[in-house]
């Protein structure tokens, strides 16, 4: 590692284009789940960048008193929720008119998501993320949401406990503990996948998916202590590309080529590609070409969306399936159409604050 100068903003030049790779992924194979088999390894980046964000953030929201925690509970709540409030009331609603045998289980799912426990309830249930949309739930995806609620949970105390460490022994074993303690929970997915656990167990259960966020967070608070990895970086920028096409060509094959009832998946590949991402960050981190090439228009309009996008793409493509829509090239294309416009819709909804000054410039004055 080498201690050198970076960009201490949140916006940083090309994590827009690796959320868009990532968000592709996982539309793609919730859209055509037996031609890009392997679309959910999307999520590895999401948790990746999750911890990424919330490791070089953390600093803004944290003085090192419980208010400031609570305060930090506030915020996540109001990013989270009123989304995902709206999304499973209005397709609880839908399907009301539709086929109101989807809501057998409604009350005790919805339960599950507003309180962030929806990967094990769905393991209760027996689900199986990996059949067919229709044969699931139009929530299928939100074990996603659960395991993020979940860090959101842990993640202000831990930060504390890195912060104590930091200031007891220095900022080198704070780094030391950040990184040993993602070393650790990576083993948790290969030994129980040695052990023959279920794919499905192994990919809802969030021992065996912290590893993934705890990784960023271990990059995110790398480079908040203005340190980087130097192998992955060169003057001219060359190494930096390379990297971004390895990581992309990695990524279209695993999307194409990586089905999840595969072991070696959880054996060893989740891990190897949670390793290229937590690089994919740390080349982005820098000013590069890398970056730029990956701060297109396009990926920076998709990413301001990313959020609501994944909220919607399951419920759409379930009601769809439902309805028997004819699967032609045009019905996919008004499906993508579907769930853009009511993601741009509900990120202006959620993302009104209305000025309390111009509102009451505008009440009547008293006589």
């Amino acid at each position: 590692m080498k201690q050198t100068k970076t960009r201490q903003k949140n916006n940083i030049i090309g994590l827009d284009g690796l959320r868009t790779l990532a968000l592709i992924g996982v539309l793609l194979y919730h859209t055509f789940p037996f031609q890009i088999p392997g679309g959910y390894f999307g999520v590895i980046l999401f948790f990746v960048l999750t911890g990424y964000l919330a490791g070089i953030t953390m600093a803004k929201h944290y003085d090192g008193t419980l208010s400031s925690i609570l305060l930090y509970y506030k915020k996540r709540i109001l990013r989270i929720y009123p989304q995902l409030l709206i999304v499973i009331f209005s397709t609880i609603g839908i399907l009301f008119f539709i086929d109101k045998t989807y809501l057998v289980n409604a009350d005790h799912e919805t339960a599950s998501i507003l309180l962030g426990y929806n990967n094990y309830w769905q393991l209760h249930m027996n689900a199986d993320y990996f059949t067919k949309v229709t044969d699931n739930s139009p929530f299928t995806h939100f074990w996603y949401i659960a395991i993020q609620i979940q860090f959101e949970l842990i993640w202000p105390w831990l930060y504390a406990l890195f912060m104590l460490i930091k200031k007891k022994a220095g900022r080198n074993r704070m780094l030391l503990t950040a990184f040993g303690l993602t070393a650790v929970t990576a083993l948790i997915m290969p030994v129980r996948a040695f052990m023959h656990t279920p794919a499905t167990v192994l990919y809802y259960d969030s021992f065996c998916r912290f590893y993934a966020i705890l990784a960023g967070v271990s990059s995110g608070l790398l480079h908040k202590e203005n340190r980087h990895l130097i192998f992955l970086h060169s003057k001219s920028g060359m190494k930096e590309l390379v990297y971004l096409f390895v990581f992309i060509l990695v990524s279209i094959i695993l999307y194409l080529k990586a089905p999840g009832s595969a072991m070696w998946v959880y054996e060893i590949g989740m891990f190897v590609y949670t390793l290229l991402c937590v690089c994919m960050v740390e080349v982005v981190s820098v000013e590069n070409g890398a970056g730029r090439l990956l701060n297109l228009t396009p990926f920076r309009y998709i990413s301001k969306y990313s959020y609501e996008i994944y909220l919607w793409q399951y419920p759409v493509l379930f009601v769809c399936g439902i309805l028997q829509w004819s699967h032609t090239f045009g019905f996919y294309l008004l499906q993508i159409g579907i769930i853009v416009l009511l993601s741009i819709w509900l990120h202006t909804v959620t993302g009104m604050k209305p000025d309390i000054r111009n509102v009451l410039k505008r009440q009547p004055a008293k006589n």
